[in-house]
């Protein structure tokens, strides 16, 4: 069954509970995210599938190329998080976004290097605060002032792996720059991660007003 036939059928199973008796319903996971544009999701496809074809079945591709903005984090209900995410999309102005560099991370993950910026960082933290003070999601370990803003292209590559990578993308050319004017909402059903919800921005600044803040009310 193609993903465009699936994809409505597995959003009413996971609405009314068809499939699954009630002690065994899935555990749904929400992250916040900025959808990368054509050209970078194109890139990151190819060098995904060079990681895929150089290192072998045990690396995983992330399925749905993206800059994150919150962790995923485990949800019961999904209406209240959705209210919230319309009321941030519409205080919140559009803004640029810098991505350059190829990174690695030692726990086996390759990762574009996303430029942080004072608007990425305002936003990130109001997403983050809220989530604790509206519902009491707590922080991810990494959700901390270190956090590091990236698209992640690949994970699972063992220590052999990734030191040869850290080699063959040494010279990897990566520079994209776009306007970030929608963010999204990445859902884990329970089987899987789909693409929940996309919407535009919807502030936009008076002139007086600084551009570089974008989540500023």
């Amino acid at each position: 069954m193609g993903l465009f036939n699936a994809l409505p059928q597995l959003i009413f199973e996971l609405a009314n509970g068809v499939g699954w008796r009630s002690s065994q319903r899935p555990r749904m996971q929400l992250g916040y995210v900025i959808p990368v544009n054509l050209e970078m999701h194109d890139a990151m496809r190819k060098l995904q599938f060079r990681m895929a074809r150089e290192h072998g079945s045990r690396v995983r591709i992330e399925g749905i190329p993206h800059i994150t903005l919150k962790q995923a984090f485990e949800i019961t209900e999904l209406e209240p998080f959705e209210r919230h995410f319309d009321t941030l999309v519409s205080q919140v102005a559009p803004f640029d976004v810098h991505v350059r560099n190829v990174g690695f991370f030692d726990e086996g993950i390759v990762f574009l290097d996303v430029v942080e910026t004072a608007s990425l960082v305002a936003l990130r933290k109001r997403i983050v605060g809220e989530l604790v003070t509206h519902f009491g999601v707590a922080p991810k370990p990494l959700e901390g002032e270190q956090y590091r803003f990236h698209a992640t292209v690949a994970t699972g590559l063992a220590p052999s792996s990734l030191r040869r990578a850290r080699v063959e993308l040494r010279d990897e050319k990566v520079d994209f720059r776009f306007q970030c004017d929608t963010i999204g909402l990445l859902l884990h059903t329970g089987r899987e991660w789909i693409s929940y919800k996309n919407a535009k921005l919807g502030r936009r600044d008076r002139p007086d007003q600084d551009k570089g803040i974008g989540s500023e009310t």
